[in-house]
């Protein structure tokens, strides 16, 4: 075999390709680091997150099922149960008497202060002024 030697010239473009191709190696590895090391701390920053709301999650699901449990555990009495709800049925219904009663007394009322001729704009006019 018989080795031809280069001249130097094509040595001398060849090794100022090669120096030219690592600068820009260089330059693509710096912007690789500059970017992706913000990227990284972001993306390791919400995996934090995501993981303390999974533990608030898993927290908030073990209260809730003991909560449950204790709520299961305690006997219901069916006595005291019939009698809140009498109790309600009856305040509701006092609450409707009462309103009817004090609809009915203010009708009343009004119609005794009231005649029945008065003329309702002199009287709205009245009320405002504060006559």
């Amino acid at each position: 075999m018989f080795i031809v030697p280069l001249p130097s010239s094509v040595i001398q473009q060849n090794y100022a390709r090669i120096q030219g191709v690592e600068k820009e190696l260089q330059g693509l590895q710096l912007q690789l680091k500059l970017t992706s090391g913000p990227k990284r701390s972001a993306l390791e920053m919400l995996r934090r997150k995501i993981e303390a709301q999974t533990d608030r999650v898993i927290a908030a699901r073990l209260d809730s099922v003991a909560a449950q449990k204790v709520s299961a555990q305690v006997p219901v009495d069916s006595d005291q149960f019939s009698l809140e709800m009498l109790h309600r049925k009856i305040e509701a219904q006092t609450d409707r008497a009462v309103a009817a009663r004090l609809d009915s007394v203010s009708a009343q009322k009004v119609s005794e202060v009231v005649p029945a001729d008065i003329d309702w704009g002199t009287l709205v006019r009245q009320l405002r002024c504060g006559i």
